[in-house]
């Protein structure tokens, strides 16, 4: 998340936490758990590829502040709140 905020371009493992919010090509690279040779491919082509990390960057940037920012999450807590009081009704 501190990525995205940043303007980073993430590249991760494809595991439970990053495999959950990563869109592989939209907003990160997401490459095989316990494999070495798919995340150096995957740094590499962040590096070497400024279009791709710009997409990345931006895609992040976009899941950051749509998803996890912190009107992101006021809203989704007002959300909540708004559902849980109406089920009492």
């Amino acid at each position: 998340l501190e990525a995205w905020q940043h303007g980073i371009p993430m590249v991760a493992a494809a595991s439970q936490g990053p495999g959950f919010l990563i869109r592989s090509e939209a907003n990160g690279l997401l490459v095989p758990v316990d494999d070495a040779c798919a995340l150096a491919v995957a740094l590499l082509r962040v590096l070497n590829d400024r279009d791709l990390a710009a997409r990345l960057v931006a895609g992040g940037r976009e899941t950051y502040a749509t998803r996890f920012s912190e009107a992101a999450i006021v809203d989704q807590y007002l959300d909540l709140f708004a559902r849980v009081l109406a089920s009492r009704r």
